[in-house]
């Protein structure tokens, strides 16, 4: 493979990544790593911090190539939503156990939309926006009333404690609904 990588060798090289071309990936990796350290810079994260978020980057781009179609946006909008979504999933747990400041995992999630429309052409925005009610409308009709309501607290970035209480339901009933969304969401026809 040569030394520069443009665009137009992206899904080339994410088709070799789901074939379990090693070197391909740590191209793909070598593309998006500005992107990684610049996501990870919006959360504030310490030294200390810093190769644990950065290996939950990685494997948020990591599932954005296994898991990406090209029908319905651009490659570099759906790989920062996956490793945003990571980073943000690893500091929830973590900020579970007490480890991370809520206020950076908030001033995170704000950052999102701001970051991610710099990636969005006018083209793929009429795609995205016809994509996401597609999703919408399949996930809605998928899930209970229930469901709908755990899943839209859930990414409003509230815990399974504070989920329950505002449910009037026990912190159990939260995760098994979220476990049960999941299980909808993995399974759901494309």
């Amino acid at each position: 493979m040569h030394d520069f990588i443009s665009d137009k060798d992206l899904p080339e090289l994410i088709d070799k990544t789901r074939h379990t071309d090693k070197e391909s990936f740590k191209h793909i990796l070598s593309l998006f790593s500005g992107m990684l350290h610049g996501i990870l810079r919006s959360c504030g994260a310490t030294a200390d911090e810093y190769d644990d978020l950065y290996q939950e980057a990685q494997v948020g781009l990591y599932k954005a190539v296994m898991t990406y179609n090209r029908e319905h946006s651009s490659f570099s909008t759906y790989a920062y939503i996956c490793v945003q979504s990571s980073v943000l999933s690893f500091m929830r747990k973590t900020r579970s156990r007490g480890n991370i400041p809520t206020g950076l995992i908030s001033s995170m999630s704000a950052d999102l939309k701001g970051s991610v429309m710099s990636f969005i052409t006018p083209e793929t925005k009429l795609l995205d926006k016809e994509s996401i009610s597609l999703i919408v409308k399949k996930i809605g009709n998928s899930l209970s009333p229930f469901e709908r309501k755990v899943l839209f607290l859930y990414l409003a970035d509230k815990s399974y404690l504070e989920i329950a209480k505002e449910l009037g339901k026990n912190k159990k009933s939260v995760d098994n609904a979220i476990q049960r969304i999941r299980k909808k969401l993995r399974y759901m026809p494309e």
